[in-house]
């Protein structure tokens, strides 16, 4: 049964490789017959360092790239540096969570503010100049104009 099963096999490797052979030759002649599939190449005649010469690829025009790169790339791109973070205002103005509250119903946050007053707060509603975009278990996110950012219910201290 061993033996059987190994013929088979060396027989199927053989027919693969006689198939492989078979398809260069077909392949050559479908790649010569439309030029098209072949990449375009062009041969720089200025010498190089003697009589190396370089192989250069036909380039494509920028207008061609522009939308891959979702801009126009005859302008300089923008510095990293220019681009600067929304800032972060000071943890005096930023009220503070003290737990949230989900339940079917309804969600809730209780936050204080630096003054000492405290407020339960849902979905859509203000505080401290904020609106509150999501509840969820143990943190808020809070948003005021382009600051977006992300409240959490302080963890107790271990003793």
């Amino acid at each position: 049964m061993v033996g059987t099963r190994r013929h088979i096999l060396l027989f199927g490797l053989k027919m693969l490789r006689a198939a492989l052979i078979l398809a260069i030759p077909v392949c050559v002649v479908m790649l010569h017959r439309d030029r098209s599939l072949l990449p375009a190449v062009a041969y720089d005649p200025t010498p190089v360092l003697g009589e190396q010469r370089t192989l250069n690829r036909c380039p494509r025009s920028l207008e061609f790239y522009a939308p891959l790169w979702e801009r126009d790339l005859k302008q300089p791109p923008i510095p990293a540096s220019s681009i600067s973070p929304p800032p972060i205002p000071p943890k005096e103005s930023l009220p503070s969570l003290l737990a949230t509250f989900v339940a079917p119903d309804g969600r809730y946050a209780h936050f204080s503010d630096g003054n000492g007053r405290v407020a339960f707060k849902t979905v859509e509603d203000e505080v401290s100049g904020f609106r509150v975009a999501t509840i969820e278990p143990g943190r808020v996110r809070l948003i005021n104009g382009t600051l977006d950012l992300w409240l959490e219910v302080p963890k107790p201290r271990e003793p």
